[in-house]
């Protein structure tokens, strides 16, 4: 019976999707308005304790490091501290987060908090522009159907010239009929 229950847990991690390194499940998430993919400041700060203080945009260095596998990687590095990795990624109705020292499932880090904190300097963030659900290539993390430029500039993410006619909910619904979520058009 132990060892039954030993091999079911195993096979449950086996299934597990791994994002940057660490199991999906133990991201952090943050709801997004119905419908959309804003985040509001409202929910972060309701979702942590932790507060930036008057113009959080400006002591947060970020730089954009990639966009693979529909995780955006963003390398932050506060006032005195070493740089860290902070992840991103945009599911239907939620953002999952995660760093690579100190968030969760259960504990939104600083780090993170700090990161959202500067995007959100309007109140909102919209991460519209990085929804592109079963684009990727799970086991190589490329796309045929994106084009992905990181620069100082940031991330671009646009699809490819070959498929400029269509929307991407055309592609996502033609590659994988299966698809449980759908790219609005462009």
């Amino acid at each position: 019976m132990k060892r039954r229950k030993q091999r079911k847990e195993e096979f449950a991690m086996a299934d597990e999707i791994i994002l940057a390194g660490k199991p999906k499940s133990q991201f952090y998430k943050l709801p997004f308005d119905k419908n959309t993919r804003i985040l509001r400041l409202n929910v972060l700060e309701s979702h942590t304790d932790l507060r930036a203080g008057n113009r959080p945009y400006y002591m947060v260095e970020r730089k954009v490091l990639s966009f693979k596998k529909g995780i955006l990687i963003i390398r932050v590095k506060l006032e005195n501290e070493p740089p860290v990795k902070v992840y991103l990624k945009v599911e239907y109705d939620h953002l999952l987060v995660s760093c690579n020292i100190d968030t969760d499932e259960n504990y939104l880090g600083r780090y993170v908090y700090r990161t959202l904190r500067a995007m959100l300097w309007n109140e909102f963030h919209d991460f519209k522009e990085y929804y592109w659900p079963e684009c990727f290539n799970e086991a190589t993390g490329k796309t045929k159907y994106l084009e992905v430029i990181c620069d100082r500039y940031g991330v671009d993410i646009r699809l490819k010239k070959e498929f400029k006619g269509f929307s991407g909910q055309m592609i996502i619904s033609c590659t994988y009929p299966n698809a449980r979520y759908w790219r609005e058009s462009l």
